[in-house]
């Protein structure tokens, strides 16, 4: 499937495909990965992402494993606030990270940060602004060393304590290489069906 959407894409000019997500939906109260995530198991999630970044990759097209160092603990929202990984950075190699090393050691070309706080890493910073995260953990232990893109830097995770334009110098002290902005934030919105007129 990962082979055949990006021949797609590729034949549109598109050279980076925002995907898969890394994420182990390990929490059912999470509002925000759900069925992006390949379930809530580690090693399912590392093997499909693994799998899905060589199909991708193999039709030409970048693959950027999403969110680090895992969105799939947490109960909040980034587009509207700050999510928190409570578990110890024990708990977090064991559980949110091997699909980030199954996706490195597949090649991914690119990997997408986490607007959230994991204390066990950093107690100060989101991990999109994190040194520690970012340049010791993802560049430093894991090795990673293609490019390091930001979630949405619009998001209100991030946005709401420092702004945009902070939020993007931050990003990029912090080590990103590139900053993903969209117009604005999306809008929750409640859709009705109505009959035709006709």
């Amino acid at each position: 499937m990962a082979h055949d959407i990006g021949r797609d894409l590729h034949a549109a000019g598109v050279s980076l495909n925002f995907a898969p997500s890394a994420d182990v939906n390990s929490n059912p109260l999470n509002p925000v990965i759900g069925v992006r995530s390949f379930g809530s198991r580690t090693d399912l999630v590392s093997r499909h992402t693994a799998a899905w970044i060589r199909g991708l990759q193999s039709a030409g097209v970048a693959a950027c494993a999403k969110h680090f160092p895992g969105h799939g603990d947490t109960v909040v929202d980034s587009h509207y606030g700050l999510p928190q990984i409570q578990g110890s950075a024990e708990e977090i190699a064991l559980t949110a990270l091997p699909p980030f090393i199954a996706a490195a050691e597949a090649g991914v070309r690119a990997v997408m940060t986490a607007h959230l706080l994991a204390p066990a890493y950093d107690p100060d910073l989101p991990a999109t602004l994190s040194p520690r995260i970012l340049a010791d953990l993802l560049r430093g232990e894991l090795g990673f060393d293609g490019l390091l893109v930001t979630d949405g830097i619009e998001m209100g995770a991030v946005t709401d304590r420092y702004g945009i334009d902070g939020a993007t110098v931050r990003a990029v002290a912090g080590g990103v290489d590139a900053v993903c902005a969209a117009a604005r934030a999306p809008v929750r919105r409640r859709w009705t069906c109505s009959p035709r007129p006709w």
